[in-house]
């Protein structure tokens, strides 16, 4: 079981395991790597007969310490077979997400919402310290069913999924309150970066034509540019 600082570090000590005078029967790569690392290591294991999944972990020391780690688990089935009843041993939970490499594109997407997420929420606190609004109370607001969660279930659970963007929170009135927010935070003097960024699919949307849409709409922009489809099937 791997757990490396670097990518380039995971391929080499996978390689140099699947040389060894002893092999293993099994690597579990539990490494933050790329979909890309997981498929190379996978490939040099293979070739030698070595059974290889990749497990990324959700959670901390705590969480390992406790046996209440949550995999995110990609590979073959016989493969993921022989890996569950190790993992399980740690687990609180296992995420069967499929072929090579799925378990670590999941973990790196997770940890890129968490980063970005984190910029976003310190460019708010930074202007609402300037409002003059407390910490605390901030976090209560946010907390609140119509607050964080509120995009991530109604939004991409409900209406990306459905394909279903009529009525709802306007593309024109979510730009309108993204230019608002751009402009407070200039006039308070705090400096946005993720929030900035943001703001551009708003602008394009607009330029397209569908101010009248939800604003969740913005999704089919991505659709067409990486080539995805967020509906349901079936």
């Amino acid at each position: 079981m791997l757990s490396l600082p670097k990518p380039a570090i995971s391929i080499a000590v996978t390689k140099a395991l699947t040389e060894g005078v002893n092999p293993p029967e099994l690597i579990i790569e539990t490494s933050t790597v790329t979909p890309q690392t997981a498929q190379t290591s996978h490939n040099i294991c293979q070739a030698k007969g070595i059974a290889f999944v990749d497990a990324a972990i959700a959670g901390g020391v705590a969480s390992m310490a406790a046996g209440k780690i949550t995999f995110f688990l990609g590979g073959s089935e016989a493969d993921k077979a022989l890996a569950r009843p190790i993992l399980d041993l740690v687990a609180d939970g296992i995420y069967d997400l499929g072929t090579i490499g799925a378990g670590m594109g999941t973990k790196v997407v997770n940890n890129g919402v968490m980063h970005a997420l984190m910029v976003v929420l310190i460019e708010a606190f930074a202007m609402s310290n300037k409002l003059g609004v407390p910490s605390r109370t901030m976090i209560d607001i946010l907390n609140r069913e119509e607050g964080l969660l509120r995009p991530l279930v109604h939004r991409v659970q409900e209406r990306m999924q459905q394909g279903n963007y009529q009525g709802g929170m306007s593309v024109t009135n979510a730009r309108k309150d993204s230019v608002l927010a751009l402009e407070t935070a200039q006039q308070l003097g705090v400096p946005l970066f993720a929030t900035l960024a943001a703001h551009t699919p708003y602008e394009i949307a607009e330029a397209r034509d569908m101010g009248d849409l939800d604003y969740a709409s913005l999704a089919t922009l991505w659709e067409e540019w990486a080539d995805v489809s967020f509906k349901t099937k079936g």
